[in-house]
């Protein structure tokens, strides 16, 4: 959607927004010296950590940032995977709340960002992670709040705290928070603690049911988000009452929304709003892959070729997870449109008809409430079937999900506050879960898989087997994310699970990584996920992957695929950003509204705000191009 090179007719798209008009601004953020920016759990350890730290002292950094950005709650769940959101940049940025099982994984992959090997233990139905430092193992728990030292001076692992029951009740030191709530009793009483902290120790003294696990952190998911002459984005702290609901919370929950131990509403809301000038935009930053036989011509999308029905489909992408859309359309001309919505990058459609679609009573408009379609997703994609009709208008408002923990951050007087942007890229993404998502239409060749397909496993032991899926991307990949939930039990000889990815069609192929025999804990389950540069001369727009596997045992199987591509997207000249932010001054009892408004005409570009006030809160941030 980003590009000069237009062929209408077959119409080929490009990653780089037209130079005419406005130009766009690729995925900018906006930061303060008060915050963290958490684009992603590699940029938080550069923040947070300094080369002359000990190897505790960057561990515990790790740990404070949990604890600061991420609270107890109900486990977010995404449909299209198979496990709890565990994506650093999706838990961090979209939700700020889980328990401990999926708290452990995002912590971990702080510390593996910072360099250090990490595991995770369950005991007797809490989840915690240890990271490894100095030859030894170490234990902090971000989802209690605590850990112990002993008396050698060294931050005790599970394994001896579950030996010594003094390093639980009078340890050398403790943490500081030490256990202020306990570990909450997901079963009886969500957000009520436990009592003390010597309530832990029957946790871990009960070593029967102790045991190492990997469901790891994964990764994948960018913070992108490039935005186009006519969009805006806007954060905010507050919410509008409106929340992703996922499944497996009890009604209360469902009702009251994400609540932290202080029984306070913890989460907000925002809107990614797009309406292009129809006059002035050109289809190389409006059109998606799949566009055909389109022209922009007088202010209005209509069909290039007369005779020949017009195919436009245009791609929201909101790196925060959606809430529901609206969408407004203009037509013209005579009749209407056929229109479908795709939620996996264009591999299955489905035709929108009332009451999500609705016709105005002119029969010159249309309006799409889209909540069930897109609840809980990141992208989707609408395609507009023109026979006779044209359009002349557009406007999109997609609410999001948002942490107000990870948003910028405040204080009473000067405040620091940093424009920049992330890499100059753009990303195209396959997310699979098991079973019903991962069926026939994703999947572009196959070889010795069970048939029925109920999970992604060869038929027989023994015998190989392969599937593969593709990825397409507007301009040449120049980088893949490949990863999966896999199962494969452990120390099982004769079997693997390997991933391949081929740039010419299938001509050739290129092993990305390869796991043999996996021994993992006495658990059959795992995640792995590996991000690699590409060598990509002849400029391929398209990657095939490839699962190639031999299995030696009955519980083996792909369970869940996280394919991302991507792409060059650089930056067009004279791009500016208008940026706005609004926050709260205490004085006394009451708070008053202040607003401050900059344009950033380089990035990164530094501004400073002043507030007055007590304290100060941030209210919301936006981000436009002018």
């Amino acid at each position: 959607m980003r590009s000069l090179a237009l062929a209408i007719g077959s119409l080929v798209l490009s990653g780089v927004l037209a130079q005419a008009g406005q130009p766009a601004v690729i995925n900018p953020r906006v930061t303060t010296d008060s915050t963290v920016d958490c684009s992603s759990a590699e940029a938080v350890v550069k923040q947070i950590t300094k080369p002359d730290m000990t190897d505790e002292q960057k561990a515990v950094a790790c740990w404070r940032f949990m604890l600061d950005h991420y609270y107890h709650w109900y486990p977010p769940k995404e449909e299209c995977v198979p496990e709890y959101v565990r994506d650093f940049a999706k838990a961090i940025n979209s939700y700020g709340f889980g328990p401990c099982f999926v708290n452990a994984p995002v912590l971990t992959d702080l510390w593996e960002a910072a360099g250090f090997e990490t595991r995770s233990y369950t005991i007797t139905g809490h989840s915690i992670p240890e990271v490894k430092y100095g030859g030894a193992w170490h234990m902090l728990d971000a989802d209690a709040r605590g850990w112990h030292r002993k008396e050698d001076g060294q931050i005790a692992s599970v394994e001896e705290l579950s030996n010594d029951a003094k390093l639980l009740t009078a340890p050398k030191e403790k943490s500081d928070p030490f256990y202020p709530f306990g570990a909450p009793d997901a079963v009886v009483k969500p957000l009520e603690p436990w009592g003390p902290p010597s309530k832990m120790m029957d946790l871990y003294l009960s070593k029967k049911d102790n045991y190492q696990y990997n469901r790891r952190a994964v990764m994948g998911h960018p913070m992108y988000l490039t935005l186009r002459s006519g969009e805006k984005i806007t954060l905010s702290s507050a919410n509008e009452g409106k929340w992703y609901k996922f499944g497996a919370m009890p009604d209360t929950a469902v009702a009251s929304g994400p609540i932290n131990v202080s029984k306070e509403i913890t989460y907000g809301n925002g809107h990614l709003t797009y309406k292009p000038d129809l006059k002035t935009a050109q289809a190389a930053e409006l059109l998606w892959l799949g566009s055909k036989n389109v022209k922009l011509d007088g202010g209005k999308i209509v069909a290039e070729k007369d005779g020949e029905p017009a195919v436009v489909v245009l791609r929201t992408w909101c790196p925060y997870v959606l809430v529901e859309s609206k969408v407004l359309v203009a037509l013209a001309g005579e009749g209407r449109p056929k229109v479908e919505i795709s939620t996996d990058s264009g591999a299955a459609w489905a035709e929108l008809a009332d009451p999500v679609l609705k016709v105005g009573a002119d029969g010159k408009s249309l309006e799409l409430a889209l909540e069930a379609q897109v609840a809980g997703k990141y992208e989707y994609l609408l395609r507009f079937t023109l026979e006779k009709a044209g359009i002349s208008g557009l406007s999109y408002d997609n609410l999001f999900q948002c942490a107000p923990l990870a948003l910028p951050r405040l204080k009473p007087g000067k405040n620091k506050v940093t424009v920049f942007r992330l890499a100059d890229e753009g990303a195209v993404q396959l997310v699979l879960g098991n079973n019903k998502e991962a069926k026939e239409r994703y999947i572009v060749d196959k070889q010795g898989l069970g048939d029925p397909l109920k999970s992604i496993q060869p038929a027989k032991n023994g015998e190989p087997a392969y599937v593969v899926y593709k990825l397409t991307a507007p301009e040449a990949l120049t980088a893949l994310s490949i990863g999966g939930q896999l199962t494969m039990d452990p120390g099982t000889p004769e079997q693997y699970i390997e991933a391949l990815y081929s740039l010419d069609g299938g001509k050739t192929w290129t092993s990305a990584w390869k796991l043999p025999n996996h021994k993992n804990w006495g658990s059959s389950q795992f995640e792995l996920d590996k991000k690699f540069e590409l060598k990509n001369d002849a400029g391929a727009k398209e990657a095939l992957i490839k699962f190639d596997m031999i299995r030696g045992s009955k519980y083996f199987a792909v369970a869940g695929v996280r394919l991302y591509g991507f792409y060059k997207q650089p930056q067009p000249a004279g791009a500016k950003l208008a940026v706005e932010i609004v926050w709260q001054e205490k004085a006394g009892d009451k708070w008053e509204e202040k607003k401050q408004a900059f344009t950033a005409e380089k990035f990164p570009q530094d501004f400073e705000l002043t507030c007055g006030g007590e304290a100060v809160k941030l209210a919301r941030v936006s981000m436009g191009v002018e």
